[in-house]
C-alpha cells in the first residue's frame, strides 16, 4: 500500500478500499483516478470521452458513487468524515459523471488551511441495510481508548451530512487489539433486519 509520503498515494479512502480488497473482502468494484488525472480530464474533452469509455465497460448499466479520496481524508491524525463531497447514484452518462466528478474535484476547495489533493473512487452503487462509519481511534467519555462504529439504515449520506442521528457501538481496544461484544454484534444484526425487513414491507 502506498504512504501519505509516496506519489502514488491517491487518498486514505482508496488506499482503505485497495487494502479491504487484498484481504478478499466483499468491495463493490471500483476505479482510482489521481489528482493530476482527474484534472486533465475535467479539462480535456477528449480524456473525458477516453475515461467516459473505460467506465462504461468496466461498470455497465449500473449506478455510481463518485466519491472524494482527498489526500488529508481517513488519516491518522483526521478523518474529514462528511467534509469532502460524493455524489451518489451518477448515471453512466458522460454529462452525469462529468458534472459529479466536478462538484467533487471542487469541494477541495473548502479547506482553507492547506491545499488539498482531490484524488477521485469511481465505484459501483449499492443499496445497503445498514451503512456507516468506524473511527478506529477514539475514545469515550472515560478517556479509555475504544473503536467507535456509528451507523444508520440505508446509505450512510444522510449520517455524515448531520440530517440523522446514528446508532453507536463500541468496542474496547486492548493491546493494540478490538475486543468484540456479542452483545453490540448482536444489536448491529438486529439493526439490519429490521432495515431489510422495513424495506421489504415498503415494496
Amino acid at each position: 500500500m502506498a504512504s501519505p509520503n509516496n506519489s502514488n498515494y491517491c487518498g486514505g479512502k482508496a488506499e482503505g478500499l485497495k487494502l479491504l480488497k487484498e484481504h478478499k473482502l466483499p468491495v463493490p468494484d471500483f476505479m482510482v483516478i489521481s489528482n493530476n488525472e482527474v484534472h486533465n480530464v475535467l479539462e480535456t474533452p477528449e480524456e473525458m470521452a477516453k475515461l467516459y469509455m473505460k467506465i462504461k465497460e468496466r461498470f455497465g448499466c449500473t449506478k455510481l458513487a463518485i466519491r472524494s479520496s482527498a489526500d488529508k481524508e481517513d488519516g491518522q491524525s483526521k478523518s474529514y468524515a462528511g467534509f469532502f463531497s460524493t455524489v451518489l447514484n451518477v448515471p453512466i452518462r458522460k454529462d452525469k459523471i462529468y458534472q459529479a466528478m466536478k462538484e467533487v474535484y471542487e469541494s477541495a476547495n473548502r479547506s482553507v488551511s492547506n491545499p488539498i489533493k482531490m484524488n477521485i473512487v469511481i465505484q459501483i452503487m449499492v443499496k445497503p441495510r445498514i451503512s456507516g462509519v468506524c473511527f478506529s481511534d477514539s475514545f469515550d467519555e472515560r478517556g479509555q481508548k475504544i473503536c467507535l462504529i456509528s451507523f444508520v439504515k440505508g446509505l450512510a449520506n444522510k449520517l455524515v451530512d448531520g440530517r440523522t442521528t446514528a446508532t453507536n457501538v463500541f468496542y474496547k481496544i486492548k493491546n493494540n487489539k478490538i475486543k468484540i461484544c456479542k452483545r453490540c454484534l448482536i444489536k448491529m444484526s438486529l439493526e439490519g433486519f429490521y432495515a431489510y425487513r422495513d424495506n421489504k414491507r415498503s415494496q
